[in-house]
């Protein structure tokens, strides 16, 4: 490493070349697992929604209960 010149010029063309076969390789990935990921994420999502339906019948179905008892 040359100490005259600063890291962003010597690296600029490294990162560069490290970074767009990076870019493409993410794209690539991100693109395949988005996919993946929003039929995984609609799949929790409706189950914790089914949970919190059940946890706030269980709530009202209790307040209701003790309310007519």
């Amino acid at each position: 490493m040359r100490q005259d010149s600063p890291w962003h010029e010597l690296h600029i063309s490294e990162l560069v070349q490290l970074c767009f076969p990076a870019c493409q390789a993410w794209r690539h990935i991100h693109d395949h697992a988005s996919r993946h990921l929003m039929l995984h994420l609609s799949h929790c999502i409706s189950r914790l929604g089914r949970m919190q339906l059940g946890m706030w019948d269980r709530v009202a179905g209790s307040g209701h209960m003790s309310r007519s008892g």
